[in-house]
Formats: structure tokens, sequence, C-alpha cells
């Protein structure tokens, strides 16, 4: 079965030589993998660092993986909606040796003092997704956490006129199933966001033995009844570039280091 695949045949699969290593991974939770590459060249480009950019497969499976290069370092980055593909890359990057997993990308507000564009740290994050099963069969409690001495470097790098909000994530992956009687109940809880990656991203890497974190923005603000179709929604764009910017620039500078 596929869980005795070894670094080496990895390796051979993706056609890579038998020293290639893999430094850190970036993984934006999101769909338009095209348009989310743009805007972090577009990012790398503005922190004034000269990478060179190639794919790892020219063709199948795992081609919308980009490898980024910048002084020696080795990234790969990739968007992922969800945990399915998300663990697949996770694994192979693993075992290539990536020092740091680090997830992008936006959530919905669960936070009551939350507002549109603040950006969450997760103390940890709860999922009942078959990805966490698989890599932690043991964990009764479904609940996945992220690397702290890496969220404190994260922590450190935000510009302060950014909102950090910290707390537990909710790993959902059925968005459109979701109630405002659900949101009520995490809000309750004490989640501060809802998403479809972290949960996956801390089982993995916690799988691996390497510290993972993530930093999101806050766009669909669910406590407040703020939807992905809401009339404010588009109005609320240019706080979100601002916002998706920062957490790119935080997450991508934490890799370099």
């Amino acid at each position: 079965m596929y869980k005795q695949l070894k670094v080496e045949d990895f390796r051979k699969i993706l056609k890579l030589p038998e020293d290639y290593r893999v430094d850190g991974v970036l993984i934006h939770g999101a769909m338009r993998k095209k348009k989310h590459k743009q805007e972090l060249e577009e990012t790398i480009a503005k922190l004034g660092y000269k990478a060179n950019y190639s794919v790892i497969y020219e063709s199948g499976f795992y081609e919308n993986i980009t490898v980024i290069e910048i002084d020696g370092k080795r990234i790969w980055f990739d968007s992922s909606y969800g945990g399915a593909y998300l663990c697949e890359v996770l694994h192979i990057a693993s075992q290539l040796g990536s020092k740091k997993n680090i997830l992008v990308g936006s959530c919905g507000g669960l936070a009551p003092l939350g507002l549109a564009g603040d950006i969450i740290i997760p103390s940890s994050s709860y999922g009942n997704e078959s990805t966490t099963r698989m890599y932690q069969p043991d964990n009764e409690e479904f609940t996945y956490f992220p690397d702290t001495q890496l969220n404190e470097n994260i922590k450190a790098k935000v510009n302060p006129k950014f909102k950090i909000i910290e707390g537990k994530l909710l790993t959902c992956q059925g968005a459109l199933q979701e109630s405002w009687e659900d949101i009520e109940r995490w809000s309750n809880e004490g989640y501060v966001g809802v998403e479809m990656e972290s949960s996956t991203m801390f089982a993995v890497s916690s799988f691996f033995n390497i510290p993972s974190t993530a930093i999101l923005f806050i766009a669909d603000n669910l406590i407040k009844k703020e939807t992905l179709f809401g009339e404010n929604f588009e109005q609320l764009m240019e706080k979100f570039k601002e916002s998706k910017f920062e957490t790119f620039k935080v997450a991508f500078e934490e890799l370099l280091t």
C-alpha cells in the first residue's frame, strides 16, 4: 500500500536527484491556484527577494507545487482547498526534510470581538477529518496543536497595526451545511475561527516531528452574520488585500530564517 513508500520512492516518482531536500512548506488554504501563486510572487518581489521559480513535476498529480529557491533555501508552495490534497503535499515534503510547515489563508470569524481583516494565530485546531485520524489515530479529543515557538516567532513579525487574535480554530470542510446554530455554538465554545485545513496541517506535521503553525485573517466574519455573499463583502476587499499580504510576508520571512 502507499504507506510503504519511502523518501527514495518519492524522489524516483518525482524524478528528483538523490540529494534533493525541501527546507520549508507554505500552503495557502484556497482554490484558484494560479491567482494565489501570482500574489505570492508579487509579495516576494515587494520584499526585495530574488527568487527562482520552478514546478516540482511537469505533468501529473503534483504538477502545481511551486518550488521557490532563495539564498540557497528551497520552499514548496501550493494551494489546497481542504485537507485531502494538503496531507499528501505535507507527507512528501516532510519526508524530503522540511523544517517548517506554515498555513496561510482566510477563515470564518467566530470571535465576538473580531473584525474582518484581523489576524488569527491559533493555539490549537479541532478536526474530525480522515486525514487527522490517519496520522494521529490515538488522538481521541481530535485536537491538534501548532508549535508554540513558531507561534511566538510569527506573532513577533506581524505589523503592530494589525489586531492579532489568539485562540482555538475549528476545521470543518462542509461549509455549505454550516447553520447559524453551529456558528453560535462554536463561538460559545471559545473557537475564534473556522476553516478547512489547519487540523490537517498540525496533525501531519506532528506525525513527522516538524514544527508547524498557521497565520490566517478573518474574511467572512460569521459571528457577525457577514458572509461571502453579503452586500458589504466587496467593500472589504482592500482590507483583505492588506491582511493577506501581511500573512504571506510574515510566513515567508519565517520560512527563510
